[in-house]
């Protein structure tokens, strides 16, 4: 018996210890993810479509960066600038709504987006103008039929209303991204 309540008391004395160690590592409570939630459960083809609609953000966001500092048109910088913006705050919802099921989103861009990222870091000024625009309406179509099939379709309601909420952004985004692929159209093509 002395010997548990000896050893219960050395353990208690080591937390005294980590908690001030803990602390010195400027962690907040903030900075520290909520514990998954057993009662939220995601089907795999939520998952996919969380997946995907995080990784079309972090390339918009991606985008909209290059835009700001390869774009020639003040409407392409501009439309970067919200490009980054309106999809910085999709993901940090998307990343709130999947927390309590566990569900982390990805950090990087897949290969498909990064190889388009790559053909316009390479563009500068007019040419990049161009390319970026087309690359605007292309990817907004596909992130517009991603998020309009999980709005119908989804099974985790959270997700689904989610999707439902930036549809018009994603709409607007691609009428912008018309507009400009019609001004910024190299004669060439």
């Amino acid at each position: 018996m002395k010997k548990n309540l000896f050893a219960t008391a050395i353990a208690a004395s080591g937390l005294l210890f980590a908690v001030p160690a803990f602390a010195q590592t400027g962690l907040q409570k903030k900075d520290v993810p909520p514990p998954t939630d057993p009662a939220v459960k995601m089907s795999i083809k939520d998952k996919d479509f969380v997946n995907k609609a995080a990784i079309v953000s972090l390339a918009e966001i991606e985008m909209g960066t290059l835009a700001q500092a390869n774009g020639l048109g003040q409407e392409v910088k501009d439309f970067g600038a919200r490009l980054v913006a309106d999809h910085e705050k999709a993901n940090r919802e998307l990343a709130s709504l999947v927390a309590p099921a566990g569900v982390a989103l990805p950090a990087k861009v897949d290969d498909e987006h990064q190889k388009h990222l790559e053909m316009l870091k390479a563009k500068k000024g007019a040419e990049f103008d161009a390319m970026f625009a087309k690359h605007m309406v292309d990817g907004h179509l596909k992130a517009i039929a991603l998020f309009t099939t999980q709005s119908r379709s989804g099974e985790m309601a959270g997700l689904k209303e989610f999707a439902n909420k930036t549809l018009p952004t994603l709409k607007e985004h691609l009428a912008i991204a018309q507009g400009l692929a019609k001004a910024k159209k190299p004669a060439a093509m």
